[in-house]
């Protein structure tokens, strides 16, 4: 399956697989945290599947290259011209990085827009131990709220490894129905 804007996009068309369930909370470190993009020849595969080969930064350190895309993922979740994407970028952008866990960054609604359309608010949950198919990992879980449009709120809660930058785990609910997407790395070959 080809990529589409956003991993997020990718996943609404496929139906939710079984939850890989994460070991306990690793204890909260207070070190602060900076997202760095996966090293070149890095790739990722999902279930359900989807394969991110990424190919090194793209104009700064939360824009990552990504085989087969015309732009620039930020932090690996989403494509910068999708609207999901630009919105995560333009909260990043407020000065978010380096994050100690339980920072909070927040991007006020658009301007002309109706209610709280364009608003987002992204907090660094903390640190974790994860275990997926492909491994266990020390992530930091980023957990992203975009006000799509009045009626409309897609919540996102991403698992990137510390080490190598690659997203790990992923949950997304969006829309009025409620739906639910969940993708886990099944395999992570580093260059």
């Amino acid at each position: 399956m080809p990529l589409r804007t956003s991993l997020a996009a990718a996943l609404l068309a496929l139906a939710p697989t079984a939850a890989v369930p994460a070991t306990a909370p690793a204890a909260e470190a207070e070190a602060a945290w900076s997202f760095a993009c996966p090293a070149p020849g890095t790739a990722a595969t999902y279930a359900p599947p989807v394969t991110m080969r990424h190919e090194g930064t793209a104009g700064g350190p939360l824009l990552c290259r990504v085989a087969g895309q015309r732009t620039p993922w930020v932090l690996g979740l989403a494509g910068d011209e999708d609207p999901s994407g630009r919105a995560l970028l333009e909260t990043l952008e407020r000065g978010f990085f380096p994050a100690r866990p339980g920072a909070v960054a927040r991007r006020p609604p658009r301007p002309g827009g109706t209610g709280n359309a364009g608003a987002t608010e992204l907090t660094f949950a903390g640190y974790e131990a994860l275990e997926v198919p492909a491994g266990r990992f020390e992530a930091a879980r980023i957990d992203f709220r975009y006000q799509r449009s009045a009626d409309r709120v897609q919540t996102m809660r991403a698992w990137i490894d510390r080490a190598t930058g690659v997203l790990v785990r992923m949950e997304l609910e969006e829309g009025p129905n409620g739906r639910r997407i969940e993708a886990v790395a099944t395999t992570l070959t580093r260059p």
